[in-house]
């Protein structure tokens, strides 16, 4: 599964490794991408992680997260809704 997120309070390089090193971490998250210019993250995980954990997991190291919307991202497309 794939989950995007919006992010808040990075500054610097070190900010998106915080993000990416902490989130790595989590128990059934595979892959992770911190975007520090686009301030988003991606990330590969197991169908048990949900964006609550992740959201705390950010916000327990001092930044934000919110959960993107992926509808228009054509590499997934399990996850895709038409939009009328």
């Amino acid at each position: 599964m794939t989950l995007e997120f919006n992010i808040t309070g990075m500054a610097c390089a070190s900010c998106q490794h915080n993000i990416q090193k902490a989130v790595s971490k989590i128990r059934g998250v595979r892959k992770v991408n911190v975007n520090l210019v686009s301030a988003t993250m991606s990330l590969e995980c197991d169908e048990k992680i949900t964006p609550e954990i992740i959201i705390n997991k950010v916000k327990s190291i001092g930044y934000g997260a919110t959960l993107r919307d992926i509808t228009n991202n054509s590499n997934d497309n399990s996850q895709q809704v038409k939009k009328n």
